[in-house]
């Protein structure tokens, strides 16, 4: 028997190496990737045995014909390799080196797991956790005995020059996201995991965000404990402040400083209930449902219902069900996150339809005119405004083209 790959043959009498491989066992399945990989599949306990079977040097029909003998199942073991192989999980073949894709690129590569790894044992966690609870009941209940004015929306305006509110908001947010990526990022590396902190888009929004694909195969329990960590940090900066906001003079710059990080941190937490846009809770739900793809899944599954849709009133032929070969709780709980996916896409851009490119445009013809007053003061607001507007429009676009362009040039590909 043999697979052709793009890199070469494999045969019956083909000996498998493969680079260093972290595992977890996932309720029937074994979850497998390349240390140190952001790549990772899922494979039956049959398959993980054969690989335990060809790291002991057998060769494929050798480990096919002991799967036989002990199962009575014929595994093909050669397409399994195949597969390994194109992902990058394999070493050699017959003794000829396969070194797969570069170790991907990690944010902060000094800061090694062995630094960090005492975040994550037990009594340290459970004294963390304590903390930040007294830190968040006393940021709740001594402004409140003090009297101290509390956090709104209108906190946001802390000053009457619009320039100045935009940047401070600006800097704000983008320290308050630093802080919440890098706790993801020093959390996924105390449990092994690279990581890495990158632009991205979801719908309309310009987020940063980490990878740590490489958590699948840590336990559940540090698995949580990365998802949560961007939240964790957010609530204890943002009880800090407000704790901070009921020590400070009322009414001064600092005050009303530590009540815009109060509002921005607190508004960062409300954005991770947006679970149809993989937020932190996104992850949380999708890890204790047992979920391999949640958010995938429900994307193919709504696309397969829009061709159903097609086709009924156009007659185009549509697809296969991409979930039949789901379990059935899987099914249903892909089915229900389907309805949130679709709502919750579907509110988030009528917003930005009818609230965020309106408030854009007026901001941007705002900014024009005071440029063209020519008075010092508002020329200076109008500058501010357009070169905060001009840099996030940029790094939106390239990060929603890195996300996108390849499959943009892949059906221009097939279209030409």
């Amino acid at each position: 028997m043999t697979a052709e790959t793009a890199a070469g043959t494999i045969r019956a009498d083909s000996v498998i190496a493969f680079h260093p491989l972290a595992r977890r066992v996932d309720g029937p399945d074994v979850v497998v990737g390349r240390t140190g990989s952001d790549v990772f599949v899922s494979l039956p306990a049959i398959g993980a045995e054969a690989i335990v079977l060809l790291e002991t040097g057998s060769t494929v029909g050798d480990v096919e014909d002991r799967i036989e003998s002990a199962t009575g199942e014929r595994v093909d073991v050669a397409d399994l390799a195949s597969v390994l192989l194109e992902l990058g999980m394999v070493a050699e073949v017959d003794g000829r080196s396969f070194p797969g894709r570069p170790p991907a690129r990690v944010t902060l590569p000094r800061l090694r797991a062995g630094h960090v790894r005492w975040m994550l044992h037990r009594p340290v966690h459970v004294l963390l956790d304590a903390g930040l609870a007294l830190l968040v009941l006393a940021a709740i209940v001594l402004p409140v005995r003090a009297g101290a004015p509390l956090p709104n929306y209108a906190s946001l305006l802390w000053s009457e020059h619009g320039s100045l509110v935009l940047a401070t908001q600006v800097v704000i947010s983008w320290s308050l996201i630093l802080i919440h990526e890098l706790a993801h990022l020093v959390t996924a590396r105390a449990a092994g995991a690279p990581g890495r902190v990158e632009f991205g888009t979801r719908l309309q929004f310009l987020v940063a965000q980490t990878n740590v694909t490489g958590i699948w195969a840590a336990p559940r329990r540090h698995r949580l404990a990365v998802y949560t960590a961007g939240m964790r940090a957010d609530l204890a900066v943002g009880a800090l402040a407000l704790l901070a906001s009921a020590w400070l003079a009322p009414g001064g710059v600092p005050h009303r400083l530590a009540l815009v990080v109060t509002v921005l941190a607190a508004t960062g937490l409300t954005v991770q209930l947006l679970i149809f846009m993989r937020t932190d809770i996104y992850f949380i739900v999708q890890d204790l449902t047992g979920s391999r793809n949640l958010y995938g899944d429900s994307a193919a599954y709504t696309r397969h219902l829009a061709k159903r849709v097609a086709s009924a009133f156009r007659g185009a032929v549509s697809t296969a069900n991409p979930l039949a070969d789901l379990p059935d709780r899987e099914r249903r709980i892909v089915k229900g996150y389907t309805v949130l996916l679709v709502t919750g896409t579907a509110v988030c851009l009528s917003y930005a339809a009818v609230v965020l490119v309106p408030f854009a445009i007026g901001l941007i013809h705002g900014a024009v005119i005071a440029i063209a007053s020519a008075e010092p003061g508002a020329v200076l607001d109008g500058l501010v405004v357009l070169a905060v507007q001009a840099a996030f429009l940029t790094i939106w676009s390239r990060a929603w083209w890195a996300r996108h362009g390849e499959r943009i040039r892949d059906r221009r590909r097939q279209a030409a």
